[in-house]
């Protein structure tokens, strides 16, 4: 009977653990080999090596990095976009040269518990992780998570992750969108 009840424990356990470990593998793929149980509800995902041009809400032009996941309309605003995973460079500067004027209301990008808004500006947002990246080419846009915030102008970058924003940096606009062009 008791060599009956080690085996039971043992299987009970030996369930858990593998209960628990599926669990970590559908929220953390290893390697990236699937997407993340987050990412199956993006609207647009690339794969790995891909990269995707779309346009969202009010003709909005976003260029997709490999394995990026966005998903349009956040919080029930068109002209939210958030970032799950991945890349992409937004362009609204674009768009407000072509109707002559800056787009009538915000264009926010969340990722990570942050958000970047801007009325016409092009820029980039990398989430690495937990850690996210946005670097303005093009016009401003501002950057704010949690109580902190800050104004990007072109040819800034600031990163955000769990320890707040860190401080702004001047980059070369060619080596930050030189993924665009395939490098």
């Amino acid at each position: 009977a008791t060599a009956s009840r080690r085996i039971g424990r043992r299987a009970l356990l030996g369930g858990a653990l593998a209960a628990s470990a599926a669990g970590v593998m559908v929220v953390r793929p290893p390697l990236g080999l699937w997407p993340s149980v987050f990412e199956l509800r993006a609207d647009y995902r690339t794969a790995t090596g891909e990269q995707r041009h779309v346009t969202v809400a009010d003709g909005i032009s976003v260029q997709m990095n490999t394995r990026t996941s966005l998903s349009v309309g956040a919080g029930s605003d068109a002209r939210t976009v958030e970032l799950i995973a991945g890349e992409a460079s937004f362009n609204l500067a674009q768009q407000a040269r072509a109707t002559g004027a800056e787009s009538e209301g915000l264009f926010r990008v969340v990722a990570a518990g942050g958000r970047t808004t801007t009325r016409g500006a092009k820029f980039d947002v990398r989430m690495t992780g937990a850690t996210v990246c946005v670097t303005c080419l093009a016009d401003d846009v501002r950057v704010e998570l949690g109580a902190q915030a800050v104004t990007l102008s072109s040819r800034q970058q600031v990163v955000y992750g769990a320890d707040g924003l860190r401080p702004v940096a001047a980059i070369d606009p060619a080596v930050v969108a030189a993924w665009q062009q395939g490098l």
